[in-house]
């Protein structure tokens, strides 16, 4: 598998049509009688993305964020016919063991760098050398920069519960996982064309996603969920993002039926649903199960030094 470093530059000519873009946003009437609250109710606050997207068309700094996107140890490779980008950090100590970590939606490699850098260099951050890891964060296909069993046995009444959870979530805020699942393409024309578009797509689901009580400076900087956004849009990979939805929803993606390997789970507070011990233990091997105190879906980038924590005790016995 041959690996070639990258360099990201977007053209002078990409950022003028996105400033563009951003500075000739149609604005959707106003709903009559609205009161404060409803916007975040009905959807992304209005108040909220009209400030983002002014920051993004007449603030923001992209070249900075290039450079130091730039600075990242990337690299690209073939794997099957496919160009892969992914971060490597090399481990403080050699032959330390390989951890491979990997985003979700609608994240990206970036939010995973400062967990890599606690895993490569233990001991910068009061850890201990012994522990490190060399780390690859790969950006997953189709994502920016890279193209039930009827014999388990009947659910606890913990299992129930987290079924109604799941339930409850799905009924009020799943939405978007069903269009993104039906109709992924429809979606993708308006997300793809408007950037004030793909911004309230993006920024509504890390305010409601994250442990931020909902005010998103409380975990996210404007400029983070800026350069997010930038990376979704220069690369037009909103589409592409939709697709593991669609091929799961069709059945292309076959079940996990038994993971017998060791398997550690970390369950955040503010994540999207919060499995009990005994539901995961249906399919994977779990020798380490953490309720931790703090974070959300984010986590990486929430509260990157317990997990990096959480991660180094579970496999320290596994070197």
């Amino acid at each position: 598998m041959a690996s070639r470093r990258h360099v990201l530059r977007v053209p002078d000519s990409d950022l003028a049509g996105l400033r563009s873009r951003l500075r000739g946003a149609r604005w959707p009437e106003a709903w009559p009688g609205q009161d404060a609250d409803a916007g975040w109710q009905a959807g992304t606050d209005e108040s909220e993305l009209r400030r983002l997207v002014r920051y993004w068309a007449e603030e923001y700094d992209w070249r900075s964020r290039e450079a130091d996107v730039n600075a990242l140890p990337g690299w690209v490779a073939s794997v099957d016919g496919a160009s892969v980008f992914y971060l490597r950090f090399e481990a403080e100590v050699p032959g330390a063991l390989p951890i491979v970590v990997t985003h979700g939606w609608p994240s990206s490699f970036l939010e995973l760098a400062e967990l890599a850098r606690r895993l490569a260099a233990p001991s910068q951050y009061g850890g201990d050398a012994g522990d490190a890891f060399t780390v690859i964060v790969p950006a997953l296909p189709g994502f920016p920069f890279s193209a039930q069993r009827p014999d388990l046995p009947p659910a606890t009444h913990e299992e129930r519960r987290y079924l109604d959870e799941v339930a409850a979530w799905f009924a009020d805020a799943g939405g978007y996982e069903h269009e993104q699942m039906t109709r992924p393409r429809t979606l993708a024309y308006g997300l793809s064309d408007s950037p004030a578009g793909l911004l309230a797509w993006l920024v509504e689901k890390y305010r409601e996603w994250s442990d931020c009580d909902g005010d998103l400076s409380r975990r996210f900087s404007d400029d983070f969920i800026v350069t997010q956004a930038s990376l979704y849009w220069f690369t037009n990979a909103i589409a592409t993002s939709f697709r593991p939805y669609w091929e799961h929803a069709k059945g292309m993606t076959p079940p996990v039926r038994n993971v017998t390997v060791p398997t550690a789970v970390a369950v955040f507070p503010k994540d999207l649903t919060h499995p009990p011990r005994s539901w995961a233990e249906r399919t994977y091997h779990v020798t380490r199960y953490t309720v931790m105190p703090r974070g959300g879906h984010f986590a990486a980038h929430e509260e990157p030094a317990p997990l990096a924590d959480d991660l180094t005790e579970f496999f320290r016995p596994l070197r």
